[in-house]
């Protein structure tokens, strides 16, 4: 009897603690007519994605550039700015301004793995050469002691 208390107790908490936090949720949602995100949405934006920016700076571009348009040209510029700007404009679709802040980074990483995949093959020659310099110098050694 002791087991089946608890289940029920367990399962009246669960629901106790899914109904609290479903009322106390903040989504944040702009405004369809006008684009701006209300007080309680910008301090949950700010909260959630540590943003310092304005999310309303961007309210009429909102409404001008759908969603998926405004992704879409990010993607085609493939640079970190328009990656940020898209951030700044969309800053509640949450998966898309993970997904740009993870092509910023690769993005401001790429110069260093360019310029290391530039310096790669003269390396591996210098390596090459150096092999070679001290394969040479073992031959020298013996045909210099006979």
């Amino acid at each position: 009897m002791s087991q089946k208390r608890a289940a029920e107790d367990a399962r009246r908490r669960a629901f106790i603690n899914v109904s609290l936090a479903l009322r106390d949720a903040i989504e944040p949602v702009y405004c369809p007519s006008c684009g701006v995100f209300q007080p309680d949405m910008v301090q949950e934006l700010r909260t959630k994605l540590g943003l310092s920016i304005d999310p309303n700076k961007y309210a009429r571009e909102r409404l001008v550039i759908p969603f998926r348009i405004a992704w879409q040209i990010a993607i085609a510029e493939d640079t970190p700015e328009a990656y940020r700007h898209f951030t700044e404009v969309w800053p509640s679709a949450t998966g898309s301004v993970y997904a740009a802040k993870e092509r910023i980074k690769f993005l401001t990483r790429l110069p260093l793995v360019a310029f290391t995949y530039k310096l790669a093959p003269l390396f591996a020659t210098t390596v090459w050469v150096l092999i070679l310099l001290i394969f040479l110098y073992f031959i020298f050694m013996t045909v210099r002691e006979r």
